[in-house]
């Protein structure tokens, strides 16, 4: 598989997606970081872009700032029973975004809210980031 111009071995991929949701579910938020240049990848990667394959997992915060939002109305396969929904991209204090699901709202979400992340399960199958107001 080719994955951003570098020759990625699928098994290696699905692996760091595997752990991803495993870490999730664990309520933890987590990124690689190269260990050559420092480069952050959420979600993670399992090489650089100066090419290192040299990666470890490292803990983000769990707070942020809404950037974006948008409602679902036309859900992708296995989610139709859940539309609508409303998703976003957050921007953690480090810089790193993540795109989330937003729940707990009594009121349309506004860029620029404070929110609190809340890794863990969707349903049975599904690992998800939720975002809950700050």
């Amino acid at each position: 598989m080719v994955y951003f111009g570098i020759n990625v071995e699928k098994e290696v991929q699905n692996s760091i997606v595997q752990k991803f949701s495993e870490y999730l579910l664990e309520n933890k938020l987590m990124a690689t970081k190269c260990k050559s240049c420092g480069a952050q990848y959420l979600p993670p990667r399992s090489e650089c872009r100066c090419m290192s394959t040299d990666m470890e997992w490292v803990e983000m915060p769990l707070e942020g700032t809404l950037k974006a939002w948008t409602i679902i109305h036309f859900a992708p396969t296995g989610m139709e029973d859940k539309a609508p929904y409303i998703v976003g991209i957050v921007e953690l204090p480090n810089g790193n975004t993540i795109s989330v699901h937003i729940t707990g709202l009594i009121k349309p979400p506004e860029v620029g809210m404070k929110v609190k992340l809340k890794p863990g399960s969707f349903d049975e199958e599904k690992a998800i980031i939720k975002a809950i107001p700050a």
